[in-house]
Formats: structure tokens, sequence, C-alpha cells
């Protein structure tokens, strides 16, 4: 499968600890998540939280609930 919703290079991912769920982040500034199991290939998620590049996205190893993000804005 092609995960094709990013305009730029994808800079970081991570795998859900617990779920069927992706987290990717971007040059474009984009955070999406996605779920392997829709055959479409589209984010179900779109988040806009910086103003540069996505260095990096990662899920809470401990039980999954929240999502920390990092950028240099």
């Amino acid at each position: 499968m092609v995960f094709k919703e990013h305009n730029s290079d994808v800079t970081t991912i991570d795998w859900h600890p617990f779920q069927s769920l992706i987290v990717t982040g971007s040059k474009d500034q984009k955070i999406l998540i996605w779920d392997p199991r829709n055959n479409s290939g589209k984010s179900i998620m779109q988040l806009q939280a910086h103003n540069t590049t996505v260095q990096q996205a990662k899920w809470n190893p401990i039980n999954g609930i929240y999502l920390l993000t990092g950028s240099k804005d």
C-alpha cells in the first residue's frame, strides 16, 4: 500500500503501541494519522500544528492516548 497525502518528504513515522494506526510527519508541516487496514491509502486524520518541518511524532508508549510532535517552531 502506498500513502500519498504528504506534499513533501516524510521525516518521521511511528506505529501506535496498541492499535492499527500510524502517524507520519513531513516537511510539508502536516501530521497525518493512517489506518493501514483502510485500503484507500488516505489518512483518517490530519493535524496542522507546526509552521515548519515536523521533525518528530511519537505515540505515548504507555497508553497510546497522547501524541507528541516536535518541530523547530
